[in-house]
């Protein structure tokens, strides 16, 4: 198992530390690509300033929103993907399956070409919604009063098509991403 599961209850405090926070984005990234056969370049001061703008938000959020506190993994998780996409870190794709020079040169089956097209066309997107979307979907399976299986509310390509295409062409603002995220879980 790697240092930087995101199938942990304190993902939040170990993303506290910046060279933890860069290590897990970059290793989070390069799973949710690989079904592609896609690797990302990260652009480390895009990460710095995801991370510094996401703390910024949370620990403004713990003082100042109704409840105060530490923010519930839905709000942490809207303002992570909102400064994720906003900073955009993948800068370029590295794809496998051009290289014929090893293992992974082989063509693309139909469910790797529909994830390489849209990763292609919104990786930052996707990337950033999908870390946040499987970071929240954890916390609400770990909870004992929730029937959700383990993979429980998957979402369907349309639905992560649409939502990344929503993300990349309009300002959806870190409390409307909250609310998306939260939305996606109402039982």
């Amino acid at each position: 198992m790697s240092d930087y599961n995101l199938l942990s209850a304190d993902v939040f405090s170990k993303m506290e530390s910046l060279e933890w926070f860069k290590g897990f984005v970059v290793h989070q990234y390069g799973d949710s690509a690989r079904a592609a056969r896609l690797y990302p370049k990260i652009q480390a001061v895009r990460l710095f300033d995801a991370h510094h703008q996401w703390q910024q938000d949370v620990d403004r959020v713990s003082k100042y929103e109704l409840d105060s506190g530490t923010p519930d993994h839905y709000k942490q998780c809207g303002h992570l993907v909102y400064w994720l996409r906003r900073s955009s870190p993948v800068v370029e794709w590295v794809d496998a399956s051009n290289n014929l020079g090893d293992a992974e040169g082989l063509p693309d089956l139909p469910e790797h070409a529909q994830m390489k097209e849209l990763l292609l066309k919104y990786g930052n997107e996707y990337l950033a919604f999908d870390l946040g979307y499987r970071i929240c979907r954890y916390f609400e399976v770990s909870r004992e009063d929730n029937p959700l299986s383990e993979d429980g509310r998957l979402l369907t390509p349309d639905y992560l098509r649409t939502i990344s295409h929503f993300l990349k062409t309009k300002n959806v603002s870190p409390h409307a991403m909250y609310l998306i995220l939260k939305s996606l879980f109402l039982r």
